[in-house]
């Protein structure tokens, strides 16, 4: 899993990434980097590239992660989303007796 809370966003770095796991869910593909294909060296190649080459188009990628790092990824947001899934489950079950 990337770490961006103190790795390539902190930095205002664009991300190239595969499209596995939760990665999507941190990339936003075209806004914040690219997401390419599982195990697709091309791709992979290809991304680089592309950032490689349009310094301005990186550049804005790397301050959109950061903005949504901050906006998205507090600790105080995803400690109210396992709040919230804990009472979820223990409404269902407290429901199933």
């Amino acid at each position: 899993m990337l770490e961006l809370d103190h790795g390539v966003y902190g930095l205002r770095l664009p991300v190239v990434c595969t499209d596995s796991g939760g990665n999507g869910e941190l990339v936003a593909d075209g806004a914040t980097g690219l997401l390419v294909p599982p195990r697709n060296r091309d791709s992979i190649v290809e991304a680089l590239r592309v950032l490689g080459t349009d310094y301005s188009r990186s550049r804005e990628m790397g301050r959109a992660g950061e903005r949504r790092l901050a906006e998205r990824f507090t600790a105080d947001r995803m400690v109210g989303e396992y709040v919230a899934l804990y009472d979820a489950l223990v409404n269902r079950v407290e429901a199933a007796r």
